[in-house]
């Protein structure tokens, strides 16, 4: 998607996000052919993208609070209003009541479990009955450059963010565009400087109080925007696309034994083609179940006639099986029991209280977890109040 971007961090992180967005095809498709080859690639079917174990580990281990955060803010001037609390701190709710931000919160938590950092701009106007207005605006690690704070260095003094801009509305040509173009916004501490393809850089005071991004971490204690955290969850969710391509090819192949016959043709079949490289000579006729097939002996042909059928040489229920399996391992990396996955050692489900204790263990994964995105919201908050 954004071809352009040759740092070993941003791709990894792309390579997630992508992942993560369900638009993963061509990364399938690229370790099935490392793993199989291309020729028997295109015997295949589509990649089957429906076990993606590293979305929902991420997901399973992301919450939001049990109930809607209430921002406090102590207040600049005026008394208390009712309930004890300012027009500041109300106004502060407010702003983040009508920004959505549970709503996006919903989109940030699993990204970033998942990539590992995630970032979020905020973005304070007045509208139009002069009012303030909050947005946001989540951004994927992997279209930025960051240079840290002195003060926090897990924080930013300036973020370099990447933007795509159509191709068309570069050229000032109509209609939908097909390619994009790479620009640059350069925001700092009062600034932001626009740089888009065919146009003079424009420099603009945002007014915000401050960089107006906020760096989601999923580890405290991790260095700034580390590609490996995890890096055994990804790898393995591109293996069991390949190993769920090949349990659907499997499945399909299961309905179309394969035979042979030794001195024998279809009565009614056909010769098809002209025997060149191009168009190889066939002597078939089309079958279908209402048709009874009979057969032949083929001319010049008095004995040693034989009909032959064996079916595909896996048994798909067995690697269905090793398939969940390994869904299971991989959930096991995030901390996290593959729940609908689990099966027990005689194939059965599992039982209701095992679910439930699972059910509990995955809970207080997600309260404690939950705590991580804490710091960097009250952060926002702070941000946004300066704002």
């Amino acid at each position: 998607m954004y071809g352009t971007i040759l740092d070993p961090r941003r791709l990894e992180q792309e390579r997630r996000y992508l992942l993560m967005e369900g638009a993963w095809r061509q990364l399938a498709e690229r370790r099935i052919v490392d793993v199989v080859g291309e020729e028997r690639w295109r015997a295949w079917p589509n990649p089957d993208l429906s076990a993606n174990a590293l979305k929902r580990g991420a997901y399973q281990l992301s919450v939001l609070y049990d109930r809607s955060p209430s921002w406090t803010h102590p207040p600049t001037a005026g008394a208390r209003g009712a309930g004890g609390r300012s027009p500041a701190e109300r106004t502060l709710d407010e702003l983040f009541d009508g920004a959505n931000f549970a709503g996006v919160m919903q989109v940030v938590q699993p990204r970033t479990v998942a990539i590992g950092d995630y970032a979020v701009r905020y973005e304070v106007s007045a509208g139009a009955d002069g009012t303030p207005r909050l947005t946001l605006h989540p951004v994927s690690p992997h279209l930025l450059s960051v240079v840290p704070s002195e003060e926090d260095p897990r924080q930013p003094a300036e973020v370099t963010e990447a933007v795509l801009v159509p191709e068309s509305l570069v050229l000032g040509l109509p209609g939908v565009a097909v390619n994009m173009l790479a620009g640059t916004r350069r925001w700092t501490r009062d600034t932001v400087e626009v740089e888009l393809p065919g146009r003079e850089p424009e420099v603009f005071y945002h007014g915000q109080g401050a960089c107006p991004w906020v760096l989601y971490h999923a580890e405290p204690a991790a260095g700034l925007w580390s590609p490996l955290a995890n890096m055994e969850v990804v790898e393995g969710t591109l293996n069991l696309a390949v190993m769920q391509t090949m349990a659907l090819h499997a499945t399909l192949d299961a309905s179309f034994p394969q035979r042979s016959a030794i001195g024998l043709q279809l009565a009614g079949s056909e010769s098809r083609g002209d025997g060149t490289s191009g168009d190889p000579e066939v002597t078939a006729v089309t079958p279908d179940p209402a048709k009874i097939l009979l057969w032949q002996p083929m001319d010049g042909v008095t004995g040693g006639w034989s009909l032959h059928q064996w079916q595909p040489g896996m048994d798909v229920g067995l690697l269905r099986r090793l398939i969940a399996d390994y869904q299971d391992a991989l959930l096991e990396q995030f901390r996290v029991a593959g729940i609908s996955a689990r099966r027990t050692s005689d194939g059965n489900a599992p039982s209701g209280m095992s679910l439930v204790a699972q059910r509990d263990a995955q809970r207080e994964l997600q309260r404690r977890f939950a705590t991580v995105f804490r710091p960097y919201d009250e952060l926002l908050a702070r941000k946004v109040a300066r704002a």
